[in-house]
């Protein structure tokens, strides 16, 4: 089957029409005219595999990885890195209804955490679509100092292992939290899923009344060598309200990629004045939680975008939620 690919969509795939119905193919670029062959066939949309670029887009160059669509590990290495941004840009605006600034940094070398797929020690990543791995010999997105356990971010020093959650590009994550620093709201912050308390670290220098909320015991006992001041508090975020009481006037929330509970909403809105700041990996789940805040008076101010994962076609995305008529709430509650 020959295809010319229209446009990439936001998993990387590339879409054409062949006979009215839709195709998708990874490892294409807009402009593309391929021959695929399929792989699955249903009613109104195909998945192809790709079997040869028969004439390249201006768009596309050659990977610099042997390992590029075997590995499951990068999608978009055959991209021009302008054009990734251009992409992942038009995502952006077709989901948020608004143009978003998409903040980068460097393309290669930015990833100081990784989880490997073999037992032995061997640097070895899953095949794409498998569970069987893939030896590597050069991953040209791994950093020199990949799994380090203690390390630098910009002036802060952190420590960490295995056993808990932190931001792979280290450079896009000092930018994230540099740019929640400039956003905080009034004089008290609630950290939540604060993890080893990344984002309070650079908060601390100029706020006194911080509180991380994790459930994860591990990242408690990093938490407090990574933390100066700053309280925590096991418990999710769920229940997080069993153990504060007062309202934040800015609240930080950092979930996993499949979003926050309703539950969890819930309580981040019952414990915040008037500020949400929401950061995510899937900003799909995050426009879906978004809705549920909402419910409660908060309403998106404003996005933008961090290319976390540059090769693919991740992201990370910060939005400014705000309830406007807390104080107006609050005097009416006071009658």
């Amino acid at each position: 089957m020959r295809l010319t690919i229209e446009k990439i969509i936001n998993n990387a795939y590339g879409l054409a029409h062949y006979n009215g119905k839709v195709v998708l193919t990874p490892y294409t670029a807009d402009g593309d005219v391929v021959d695929v062959t399929v792989v699955e066939d249903k009613k109104n949309l195909t998945f192809a595999k790709l079997d040869r670029v028969v004439t390249p887009s201006e768009f596309r160059i050659e990977p610099i990885c042997k390992y590029y669509t075997i590995c499951g590990g990068c999608d978009m290495l055959h991209i021009r890195e302008e054009h990734e941004v251009n992409v992942k840009k038009e995502w952006l605006k077709c989901d948020f209804k608004r143009d978003v600034e998409l903040i980068t940094g460097e393309f290669l070398h930015y990833r100081s955490r990784a989880r490997f797929s073999s037992n032995d020690g061997t640097q070895a990543f899953k095949k794409r679509l498998s569970n069987e791995s893939v030896e590597v010999e050069n991953c040209p997105l791994l950093s020199g100092d990949v799994n380090k356990n203690t390390f630098m971010v910009g002036d802060k020093q952190f420590t960490i292992d295995e056993s808990v959650f932190f931001q792979a590009n280290r450079e896009i994550a000092h930018k994230i939290a540099m740019y929640i620093k400039g956003n905080i709201k009034g004089e008290s912050i609630y950290d939540f899923y604060g993890g080893v308390g990344f984002f309070s670290s650079f908060l601390e220098d100029d706020y006194n009344d911080i509180t991380v909320i994790e459930e994860n015991k591990n990242a408690k006992k990093f938490a407090y060598i990574n933390l100066k001041k700053s309280r925590f508090i096991l418990s999710s975020t769920e229940n997080a309200t069993k153990y504060l009481k007062i309202k934040a006037d800015t609240s930080i929330v950092d979930p996993p990629r499949v979003g926050m509970t309703p539950k969890a909403i819930k309580a981040v809105t019952t414990l915040t004045k008037s500020r949400v700041i929401y950061v995510s990996c899937d900003y799909k789940t995050q426009l879906r939680d978004i809705k549920e805040f909402e419910k409660y008076g908060f309403e998106l101010d404003s996005v933008v975008a961090f290319n976390m994962f540059p090769r693919t076609h991740h992201l990370e995305t910060v939005c400014i939620l705000e309830r406007e008529n807390y104080n107006k709430m609050k005097s009416e509650d006071a009658k």
